[in-house]
């Protein structure tokens, strides 16, 4: 599962509630932070619907990305904006990311309108990170139609709907890497679940892909079956395996590695860098300072906020922290 996470600040900025937007974001990250699944946090979603875009609002965002920043500088900003908002609205450059909801085929236009729309925008600001953040059709899976077409609540368009947004997406992200690459390099640093996606991912294309990973053994932790399967299409793909090897720099057009005590550069035509989280618990000083004077409360850092993990992992622990407080009689 992947994440946005953003306050409910939604269709119109009020002037008076800065306060109120600031507080909110504040508690977002710092209760979420350590969850592993969030990606990104959202400053508003379509804020320009209602009121149109103000120096206010405007400023009420800055705020909001320098605070965001300030509390994680490891994860990106984004918007959600409304179709209705021109892409040469300054309020587009304030966060890192700057998504939009689009409705074309649906509340209005044709369905290739979505196509159209993005692909004008990337041809304005090339350099710009562009999100997708919603589209859809409402139907009822009662309907359903031979002939399905705009307007007609049925699941039979929603399918066509859905089909030709995957289509969309399907292009775009193949845009930037060719079905054939062969004679390409391609070097994966993480020998996780995330670096060997990328390693399926490109290996039937015919690249020339190496992955390193720092630890012993490359796919540690993943499940028994996908794990036999991974090796499968390494094996069958040639893939130079390279445990036992760490990452020393980041290089414009090659990584720097080690092992053994010898340095090596692999060079590559697409890096790609899948290592883990590192846990951070930036107010755990604070709270611990906080209650120093009180012995009735014991303060205890579990989780992420410990050590960045699997899912599993913290299902796992959460459920032994719900047996120990009932043994206890908490619950």
């Amino acid at each position: 599962m992947v994440v946005w996470a953003e306050i409910p600040y939604i269709t119109l900025h009020m002037k008076n509630g800065r306060e109120n937007t600031l507080s909110q974001m504040k508690e977002l990250i710092i209760q979420n932070y350590n969850h592993p699944c969030i990606s990104c946090w959202g400053l508003s979603n379509e804020i320009s619907a209602a009121g149109g875009v103000t120096e206010d609002l405007l400023e009420n965002h800055r705020l909001l990305n320098d605070l965001c920043h300030k509390l994680d500088h490891t994860r990106p900003t984004t918007m959600a904006h409304v179709f209705m908002l021109e892409t040469d609205s300054e309020l587009l450059t304030i966060p890192d990311i700057g998504s939009y909801n689009l409705y074309f085929g649906w509340y209005l236009g044709e369905l290739s309108q979505n196509d159209s729309f993005f692909d004008e925008y990337h041809r304005k600001y090339p350099d710009r990170c562009i999100g997708f953040s919603e589209y859809g059709a409402d139907a009822n899976p009662a309907f359903q139609a031979a002939e399905p077409k705009r307007g007609d609540y049925t699941e039979s368009y929603q399918t066509v709907y859905h089909e030709h947004i995957l289509d969309m997406i399907e292009h775009v992200n193949n845009h930037d890497y060719p079905e054939d690459l062969t004679g390409k390099k391609v070097v994966v640093i993480g020998g996780g679940a995330v670096g060997l996606d990328v390693v399926e991912y490109f290996t039937p294309r015919g690249a020339e892909v190496s992955i390193v990973e720092m630890m012993p053994i490359i796919g540690n932790g993943i499940d028994p079956v996908s794990k036999v399967d991974i090796n499968t299409l390494m094996d069958k793909y040639g893939v130079k395996q390279m445990p036992n090897t760490a990452l020393k720099e980041v290089r414009p057009d090659n990584f720097l590695v080690e092992a053994d005590g010898e340095q090596k550069e692999l060079p590559f035509d697409y890096g790609f860098v899948c290592l883990g989280m590192k846990a951070e618990h930036p107010v755990l000083q604070q709270i611990r300072e906080a209650f120093e004077d009180d012995d009735s409360i014991e303060i205890i850092n579990i989780g992420d906020s410990v050590r960045a993990r699997r899912i599993i992992d913290g299902t796992e622990e959460g459920r032994n922290i719900l047996n120990t407080l009932e043994k206890r009689g908490y619950l």
